[in-house]
Formats: C-alpha cells, sequence, structure tokens
C-alpha cells in the first residue's frame, strides 16, 4: 500500500532500503513521481483558490471605499456644415450678375431658375455641374 504523501513515501523507502528489501522500496520509488505530481497539483490548485478569493476580497473592499465613476467623454465638435446644392443656389441667384450667368449657362427664364431654387423643379447632374462652372 502506497502513502499519500510524497514525504511519507520517501521515509517508508528509506526504512525499507535499510531494512535490506530492496524490490519494495523500488515498488515505492517508481510511485513517487506521481505522488510529487499530485501533491503539487493540489497545493498549486488551493494557492490558486486563495489567490482568488484574496482577490475578490481585494476587490470588494477596494469598490466599497470608493467608487469609480466614469469619465464623461466629451462630445467632438461638430463639423461645419456644407451648404446644400439648392441653398448654395438660392444664395447665388440673390446676386443679379450671377443670376444672368446661371440663367445663360442653362439656357433658362428666371422664372424657372425660381422653381429650382424653391425646391419645385429638378437639375439633371450635367446641368448642377454646368452650375457650379458658370458661378465658381
Amino acid at each position: 500500500m502506497m502513502p499519500a504523501c510524497p514525504i511519507a513515501a520517501a521515509q517508508d523507502a528509506l526504512t525499507l532500503l535499510r531494512s535490506g528489501r530492496a524490490a519494495m522500496t523500488l515498488r515505492i520509488l517508481e510511485g513517487l513521481p506521481a505522488l510529487i505530481d499530485a501533491a503539487l497539483m493540489r497545493t498549486d490548485g488551493v494557492a490558486y483558490l486563495r489567490g482568488q478569493d484574496d482577490a475578490h476580497r481585494i476587490l470588494a473592499t477596494a469598490q466599497g471605499r470608493q467608487r469609480i465613476q466614469p469619465q464623461p467623454v466629451a462630445a467632438p465638435p461638430p463639423a461645419p456644415r456644407k451648404p446644400s446644392r439648392l441653398e448654395w443656389l438660392r444664395d447665388a441667384l440673390e446676386d443679379p450678375s450671377q443670376r444672368e450667368r446661371a440663367r445663360a449657362a442653362l439656357r433658362m427664364e428666371d422664372s424657372l431658375l425660381d422653381r429650382i431654387a424653391a425646391g419645385t423643379a429638378t437639375l439633371s447632374g450635367a446641368h448642377w455641374r454646368k452650375l457650379r462652372e458658370a458661378l465658381v
């Protein structure tokens, strides 16, 4: 029968060896590495669990002493807003010289330009490009 403690097993092996029982000593010594591994695993497991308990206890007392308040995150400043193309067209049509250039570029009457600026009529992409080229 093998002792559960590796130290006791080593002491038993020494006693058997002194009494001249080499075969029995060999059986005990062959099982000694497994006993040592098992003892280390138990010790490591206990130490790990004790460490976990200590960590939980430390965290609980630290949180009890001070409540950690999250820092407010400042919102980034708003990006400058680009005017929409209708707003850009309305501003451009207020100037009489630019109104004349827009009318010439699109070959449209003032009433139709006013409807486009009001958003009740639409322009194609090619017409918007012509406007930008003529008014910029």
